[in-house]
C-alpha cells in the first residue's frame, strides 16, 4: 500500500483554483468539492471562506455520524451567529427548520430576503462515511431543501474524498438535482505525480531496469498532455491519473513490465485525449485481459470452495455443537469491533425474518426475492435450547452487509476502526477470511455478481454472547426474535 502523500498548504495551490473557486462561492452556488485524501481539501476550503468574508457552519461527518447529530451541531452554530445579526427570527426559523422539517417557506423566504448580502455556507466534510448509509442520505437532502427555501441565504459546500466513477453517479441523482457545482481540486505538481506513480507501482518489487525506463517516459507523457491541458481541464486529467480505482492499482503487479504499465495510463488519457493514441487496439486489449481475468477469478473460485467443501464436512455434523475456543484453530479469543460486528450480522440475518428488518433496523432492501425458509431444530439439554450447527437459514450477503451498516452507524462511536469502514475491499476480506475459518459457508455460481452470493453460519448464539463480551452496550437479545 503506497504511502499517503503529506497534505499541501493552501498557498502553493495554483492561483487559478483559488480565483476560481472564490467566484464561486462569491455566487453563492452549492458545491461539491472533492479530490484526493491528504491534498488538503478543507484547508483549502476554509482558507477561500476565510479570505472571502463568508460566515460558514461547519459538520465533520466522521465524528456527527447520525442525521440528528447533523442537525443539531448546525441549528447550534447558526444560534451562535444571533448575535453578529440584528433580527435573530431568521435563524429561529432555520432552526426549527431543521430540526423539525416545518415547511414555513413563505416565512422563512421573507426573512431571508433582508439578508442577501450575508451569505452563509453549510460545510459538510467527510460526507463519504454516511452517504452509503440510505436513511442519513435521504434526511440529508432535507438540510438540501431548506437550503434551497432560503436561497440565496443558506448555501451547501460538500466535501468528498472519492473516485471519477462515483462523481459520475452522484451527478445524475442528488446533487445534481439540486444544482451542485462539481469542483476538483489536485495541487500536485509534475515531480509530486511522478514521485506517487512511481511509488505506487514499483514499492517493494526487485526491477532496477524498468525504474530505469520509468523516468523518463513519464516526462514525455507529462510533457505531451500538457501541451493539451489548460486550467480545470489539466486538474480534471490528473484527478483521473491519480484516482486508484481508474487505473487498477490494487491489482497484484508481480512481473509487470513498462509495457502493461504504459498501457495503462495510456487508456486513462483517452478518456479526455483520444487523438493521442489508437483506442481501438487499447479497448480491445483491456477487454481481452478482463475476459482472462474473470476466467481465472472463477477457476479460483471453484478450487477454492471444492477445497471448503471437503475441509469442513466433519465440523457440520448435525449434533456437535463447535463452541468458542474450537471454532478458532489459531486459540484467539477476541476479536475487534468490526469482525465482532460481522458475526452478528450472520447470526440476525441466519436466525431472523427477512420480513422484520424493516422492523428491527429500520432497513429496506431494493430486492424484494425471499431467501429459503428457516430450518430450525432443537435440542433440550436442562433448560438450554440451541440452534444445532449446519441447520440455519441461507442468506444473501448483501443482507447481512445491510445489517452491518447499521450497527456501524450507530456503534461507530465504541472503535477507531469502525470509524474507517464502509462496503470496501476490507470487510470483503475479513468475511473470506471466516469462510476459510469454516465461521460461514459459502455459496456462488460462476461469475456471479458479489451481492449475489449465499452463505450459511456455523456458530449459535451462545459463540456470539462470548464474542459480545468485549461489547457490553451491545445485547444480542435486543436484536435476536425468539431467544
Amino acid at each position: 500500500m503506497w504511502k499517503k502523500f503529506p497534505p499541501t498548504d493552501w498557498r502553493s495551490i495554483d492561483p487559478l483554483a483559488f480565483n476560481y473557486f472564490s467566484t464561486l462561492l462569491q455566487s453563492r452556488v452549492n458545491i461539491f468539492l472533492y479530490g484526493m485524501n491528504g491534498i488538503g481539501k478543507t484547508k483549502f476550503a476554509k482558507k477561500c471562506l476565510d479570505v472571502n468574508n463568508i460566515q460558514y457552519c461547519y459538520v465533520d461527518c466522521f465524528e456527527y455520524y447520525n442525521e440528528k447529530l447533523i442537525c443539531y451541531t448546525i441549528s447550534s452554530q447558526l444560534g451562535l451567529m444571533d448575535k453578529y445579526i440584528k433580527d435573530s427570527k431568521t435563524f429561529v426559523a432555520l432552526k426549527d427548520n431543521l430540526l423539525t422539517w416545518k415547511e414555513d417557506e413563505i416565512k422563512i423566504k421573507s426573512i431571508s430576503s433582508k439578508y442577501k448580502k450575508r451569505p452563509i455556507y453549510i460545510v459538510l466534510d467527510n460526507v463519504e462515511r454516511i452517504i452509503s448509509i440510505e436513511r442519513v442520505k435521504k434526511n440529508l437532502e432535507k438540510i438540501f431543501i431548506v437550503a434551497d427555501m432560503v436561497c440565496p441565504l443558506l448555501s451547501i459546500l460538500i466535501i468528498h474524498d472519492t473516485y471519477i466513477e462515483e462523481i459520475d453517479a452522484f451527478n445524475k441523482s442528488l446533487f445534481n438535482e439540486y444544482n451542485f457545482t462539481p469542483f476538483v481540486l489536485n495541487p500536485m505538481d509534475q515531480e509530486s505525480m511522478r514521485a506517487v506513480l512511481k511509488e505506487k507501482y514499483f514499492s517493494g518489487e526487485n526491477n532496477d531496469g524498468e525504474k530505469d525506463k520509468f523516468d523518463p517516459f513519464f516526462k514525455y507523457l507529462y510533457s505531451q498532455l500538457s501541451k493539451q491541458t489548460v486550467n480545470l481541464k489539466k486538474w480534471l486529467f490528473m484527478t483521473k491519473l491519480m484516482f486508484e480505482s481508474y487505473c487498477d492499482f490494487q491489482h497484484k503487479r508481480n512481473g509487470m513490465n513498462l509495457s502493461r504499465f504504459t498501457r495503462i495510463l495510456k487508456h486513462v488519457c483517452t478518456h479526455f485525449y483520444s487523438n493521442v493514441i489508437d483506442i481501438k487496439s487499447i479497448e480491445e486489449e483491456i477487454e481481452r485481459e478482463k475476459e482472462e481475468e474473470n476466467q481465472r477469478k472463477a477457476e479460483d473460485i471453484q478450487k477454492v470452495d471444492a477445497h471448503l467443501d471437503q475441509e469442513s464436512k466433519p465440523i457440520f455434523r448435525p449434533h456437535k455443537v463447535t463452541f468458542f475456543e474450537e471454532m478458532r484453530q489459531g486459540n484467539k479469543t477476541s476479536y475487534t469491533f468490526v469482525e465482532a460486528m460481522i458475526l452478528l450480522s450472520g447470526l440476525l440475518a441466519a436466525h431472523n425474518k427477512e420480513s422484520n428488518d424493516e422492523a428491527n433496523f429500520g432497513l429496506i432492501r431494493p430486492t424484494k426475492k425471499k431467501t429459503n425458509r428457516k430450518v430450525k431444530q432443537t435440542t433440550d439439554i436442562g433448560k438450554i435450547t440451541y440452534l444445532e450447527l449446519g441447520k440455519t437459514k441461507k442468506f444473501s450477503m448483501e443482507r447481512m452487509l445491510t445489517i452491518f451498516q447499521y450497527f456501524l452507524s450507530y456503534f461507530c462511536d465504541t472503535s477507531e476502526e469502525a470509524k474507517m469502514y464502509h462496503h470496501s475491499i476490507n470487510v470483503y476480506s475479513k468475511i473470506n477470511t471466516f469462510v476459510s475459518e469454516n465461521l460461514f459457508k459459502r455459496s456462488q455460481g460462476r461469475n456471479e455478481d458479489p451481492s449475489a452470493i449465499s452463505l450459511k453460519i456455523n456458530y449459535d448464539k451462545h459463540f456470539v454472547e462470548e464474542v459480545l463480551k468485549q461489547f457490553p452496550e451491545i445485547k444480542l437479545s435486543e436484536h435476536l426474535e425468539g431467544r
